[in-house]
């Protein structure tokens, strides 16, 4: 295995990760260096990070395939009023040339986020300059998740381009034995393994239910699973994944029960949950027996795991 370290985000009795979601969105604006120092300012050991890549093939850190009105702003500073085109339709000085410091004020988004720092001259990083970063902070596992949409896949490269490009920037900056990857789509995971055998692979999942406000992966006849059919094994999720050659589970945490948490156990497949920000969420996820916990609120998921007399450093 590419990560070397691997075994070691594995649970431990006194310690379950915390994983910086989008560097600290609850905080910081996401997916931004300010995000990325303030993780390492606090003590948090992992980063979340979503991977696109431009029209010129350079890939960047950004978790939408537009750029969304609700968090940027253009060259002179006025709020973008619709998405702008797509992040593979633009070059890396066009996307820098955007401002994604801020929320826009009466805004949903700004409503979930309402404590995020406000901030300008904030551009889309490149993942060369994610990498940059990373190396001055060697301690650091880098949660790398390549964004594609399997049942929109004019939005991206195809999977195993997405993959490519991905893979040379973190293999070209020697950081492939701090990586760990993961994604929605499980066609660039397969893609990933066909490129690079070794490297630990995630298997992001959200069981599609109407009541949320958000899309899942795993439906009948879904295409982000790529031919794999988690209602084809006993226990679902954990047997459908390791069946897969899958190395870590990424549940929605909502997702998760007792009895899927213990059938991972049984099967040695680690789980990092995401993304779990109130406090008795947190806390209920880390005695249910999670290894990672992918949180917005990075602080607040350490004074939670302090209070359960439950560790959060890697070492």
């Amino acid at each position: 295995m590419s990560f070397a370290r691997f075994e070691h985000l594995r649970r431990r009795t006194d310690r379950v990760l915390i994983y910086g979601h989008r560097g600290a969105r609850g905080v910081f604006p996401e997916n931004t260096l300010q995000g990325f120092d303030y993780l390492s300012q606090i003590g948090i050991d992992a980063v979340e990070i979503d991977v696109l890549t431009a029209r010129d093939g350079v890939p960047v850190v950004t978790h939408n395939p537009y750029l969304l009105p609700e968090t940027t702003r253009d060259a002179d500073g006025n709020w973008l009023t619709e998405p702008s085109s797509r992040v593979c339709d633009m070059d890396t000085a066009e996307l820098a040339s955007f401002d994604i410091g801020a929320i826009r004020p009466g805004t949903r988004y700004h409503t979930r986020f309402s404590d995020q720092a406000r901030l300008n001259g904030v551009s889309v990083p490149s993942l060369d300059a994610f990498c940059e970063w990373a190396k001055v902070s060697p301690n650091f596992i880098l949660d790398i998740e390549i964004k594609s949409f399997a049942s929109e896949p004019h939005l991206t490269l195809p999977p195993k381009e997405l993959a490519t490009a991905v893979l040379q920037t973190v293999q070209r900056h020697g950081l492939m034995d701090r990586a760990i990857w993961q994604s929605f789509d499980w066609r660039v995971l397969h893609a990933m393994r066909e490129i690079e055998p070794d490297v630990p692979l995630g298997y992001l999942s959200q069981i599609l239910q109407p009541e949320r406000d958000s899309d899942g992966n795993i439906y009948e006849g879904s295409p982000w699973t790529d031919g794999i059919v988690p209602e084809n094994y006993d226990a679902g999720l954990p047997d459908a994944i390791i069946a897969d050659g899958g190395d870590f589970w990424c549940p929605h945490y909502k997702d998760l029960t007792a009895t899927s948490m213990a059938r991972a156990k049984s099967l040695n497949l680690p789980v990092n949950v995401w993304t779990v920000n109130d406090p008795s969420d947190i806390a209920h996820m880390a005695l249910m027996g999670v290894d990672g916990i992918i949180t917005d609120f990075p602080a607040r998921a350490q004074n939670v795991l302090t209070n359960l007399d439950i560790g959060w450093r890697l070492a």
